[in-house]
């Protein structure tokens, strides 16, 4: 299990572990020991010694920085601070940092455009958790001049302009090779742009084996965190199909979509309808697509005419609609039909469009798998402020349509309304940003659910088989030329494993 938490959360387990008896200071220095690690790793992978550049602020953040850099003088590496301004540190444990930096004759150098930044490791110890907002013109200047050399960097706790809570960058953020955060994982650091800006994530409790007693009961006290989905914990509740069953046991899921122009996109959410173990699929679409669906995947149905249709949504255990629809009366019509039904239903790209018009329209059991820009729509906002927080997003998306949630893009969220529940996948690839992958994300969904798999479940469990397929692909392949439909087989193969 991995949990992900706030930066105030942090703040309340580090202040909880002092209040227990371990000393702040000591707190720093097993912070400042692990980024020392991880910068003499960093170390070994050149031929050459490099310099270090410590970059630190007047905070605990630069209070590790400044221990950082006395054990690198200590053993040798030529090392030195890096500050905007001369330091006046705020706290005890960082004035007690700058004395033993200071004793152990670090050299200290004021930033001037004489420093180079370039060939050299870098310890970015600037902000820390608590900045948010904007980046002053000064800082701003100094990460960029950091992000357009050559060094390599490793960021303590959190990539300097980055939010610790959000994964938000307002301007510019330092680009690191390595992040080492500390306490608890910080869940800006896992979506948005998160991945992007910390590199390589590791992680230290600060903790002896001795204290954990005392860490545990100072998290088990924060606020309800986000969850981390990991495959193999939800295979296990799959449904087991018995010996003597047929196709009508493992569900009759019903797809809506596909118009003249989008047939492909219908095509490949019926295809991952099957991967994901539908006993039939029947798609409701128009008759061009019907041929197209027929001549590549023959195992499916097809509904065209009105009797046709009406009889497929009256067996259905499971709707997804959306892929390739139209905007017009008759998908408007049919969306209408569907939320006349007591099944689960699934809904993407064209259905999202018509239920913005319709909010009131949605159910507990419906699952909306928006991406940014469709998720802006339907909030009445626009990208840039969903991706600002996307927590936030998926949490209105979800209780604004009291429903379960999908926020798509880089770590993946899902917000149940009901449940107050908020899911992160920490899986996924750029390879996986091509055309047709939601469509294969809501066959998926709409495939476990049509095997009676409940719409929260079946949404976790969809995106974790989706990004670990996306995964297992570009290991196998390499990312470029990713195709949705590369990834109907390894959706199979992911499920029987």
């Amino acid at each position: 299990m991995m949990q992900l938490y706030t930066a105030q959360d942090s703040k309340q387990c580090d202040a909880q572990l002092i209040a227990g008896g371990i000393p702040a200071f000591e707190l720093m220095q097993r912070a400042a020991k692990r980024v020392f690690e991880e910068l003499q790793e960093m170390q070994s992978d050149r031929f050459v010694q490099s310099k270090v550049l410590v970059l630190v602020g007047s905070g605990n953040n630069g209070g590790d920085g400044l221990l950082v850099a006395k054990m690198a003088m200590n053993s040798g590496m030529p090392v030195t601070v890096i500050s905007l301004k001369p330091l006046e540190m705020k706290t005890p444990e960082s004035q007690e940092a700058l004395a033993q930096a200071q004793a152990a004759n670090v050299p200290f150098q004021l930033l001037d455009d004489a420093i180079i930044f370039n060939d050299a490791l870098v310890v970015d110890a600037l902000l820390g958790t608590g900045f948010n907002g904007e980046l002053r013109e000064d800082l701003a200047a100094l990460i960029q001049r950091v992000n357009q050399s050559s060094c390599e960097v490793v960021a303590v706790d959190v990539p300097s302009g980055l939010d610790a809570n959000t994964g938000a960058v307002q301007s510019v953020a330092i680009k690191a090779r390595a992040t080492v955060s500390f306490i608890i994982k910080k869940r800006g650091l896992y979506t948005a742009n998160g991945a992007d800006y910390s590199g390589r994530r590791l992680f230290d409790a600060l903790v002896t084996d001795a204290e954990l007693p005392l860490y545990r009961e100072a998290v088990a006290q924060l606020k309800r965190p986000v969850e981390v989905l990991f495959l193999d914990q939800l295979k296990h509740n799959l449904p087991q199909r018995l010996q003597n069953s047929h196709k009508g046991h493992n569900g009759h899921c019903v797809l809506i979509g596909g118009s003249l122009g989008m047939s492909g996109a219908i095509i490949l959410a019926a295809e991952a309808c099957y991967r994901a173990g539908a006993g039939l699929v029947t798609v409701i679409t128009e008759p061009q697509t019907a041929v197209a669906l027929n001549a590549r995947l023959p195992e499916a149905m097809t509904a065209i005419h009105a009797n046709d249709i009406d009889q497929a949504l009256s067996r259905a255990t499971c709707v997804g609609i959306g892929p390739g629809l139209a905007i017009n009366a008759w998908a408007k019509d049919l969306l209408g039909k569907v939320a006349s039904l007591a099944v689960p239903v699934v809904l993407d790209a064209g259905a999202l469009t018509l239920l913005g018009n319709d909010k009131k329209m949605a159910k507990p059991e419906w699952v909306i798998t928006p991406h940014p820009k469709e998720a802006a729509m339907l909030l009445g906002s626009d990208t840039l402020n969903v991706q600002q927080d996307r927590f936030k997003s998926v949490k209105s998306l979800s209780e604004g349509y009291h429903c379960v949630a999908v926020l798509k893009g880089s770590g993946s969220l899902i917000s149940n309304a009901t449940a107050d529940q908020t899911w992160l996948c920490n899986k996924g690839n750029p390879g996986m940003s091509v055309g047709g992958m939601g469509d294969i994300l809501t066959g998926l969904i709409a495939g476990l659910m049509s095997q009676g798999l409940a719409p929260f479940f079946a949404a976790k469990l969809g995106v974790e088989l989706h990004a670990e397929a996306g995964d297992l692909q570009v290991k196998r392949f390499g990312q470029i030329g990713l195709l949705p439909q590369d990834m109907c087989l390894t959706i199979k193969e992911l499920m029987n494993t």
